[in-house]
């Protein structure tokens, strides 16, 4: 009996502290226009789970593809790349439950991008100024710029980033020590003497 109160007591000592869970987003943004060309956007956004105000601190991870018309084919990550070192920052950010807002009433900027001090090249997406842009630069000169403004607010002051992911995957490792508990509750209990 004292060994299944044990063994009870560790298991809800383990469900009672999960490790701090991430959050993943999807990016809502619209499609960027250059001239005649266009290029979506797609990709996603993995924070610390901090929900409230946050900045390029509580982003651990972010993957963004873009792919234009004219065949401009980029990918930006955390890593760095044939274009330069990857930076990200962000102020303004709001994160909830439900999505990473932009709020006007911050300030709000969010830029993404490499860059390359040897040859002052450079290709960033952003948002400030009311839009949205994409820029591969080398040195001054601008080679495509694609960009939009601000898409439809959720209410006055907001604009949608990301929208969460609709169903949080649990971490291997959490299912993993779960399941072991509840299989070692089992084997305790079977185990047990019967009364006589």
């Amino acid at each position: 009996m004292n060994r299944l109160l044990i063994a009870a007591a560790a298991l809800a000592s383990l469900l009672a502290s999960p490790a701090a869970a991430t959050m993943t987003y999807d990016v809502a943004i619209p499609t960027l226009r250059g001239g005649a060309d266009a290029a979506t956007v797609v990709g996603t956004i993995t924070t610390d789970g901090t929900l409230g105000q946050i900045d390029e601190s509580a982003i651990l991870d972010w993957s963004l593809s873009f792919a234009g018309t004219s065949g401009l084919d980029l990918a930006m990550t955390p890593a760095d790349g044939a274009l330069g070192e990857a930076y990200l920052f962000a102020w303004g950010l709001i994160a909830t439950a439900e999505g990473l807002y932009l709020s006007t009433a911050l300030s709000p900027y969010f830029e993404v991008g490499y860059f390359d001090p040897t040859y002052a090249s450079e290709a960033f997406f952003q948002f400030s100024s009311g839009q949205f842009a994409l820029t591969l630069r080398d040195g001054t000169t601008d080679l495509w710029t694609y960009a939009d403004g601000v898409p439809s607010l959720v209410e006055p002051g907001w604009v949608v980033l990301a929208e969460a992911q609709a169903s949080p995957v649990p971490a291997p490792a959490a299912a993993w020590l779960l399941g072991a508990g509840l299989a070692g509750l089992g084997l305790i209990a079977r185990r047990r003497p019967e009364p006589a």
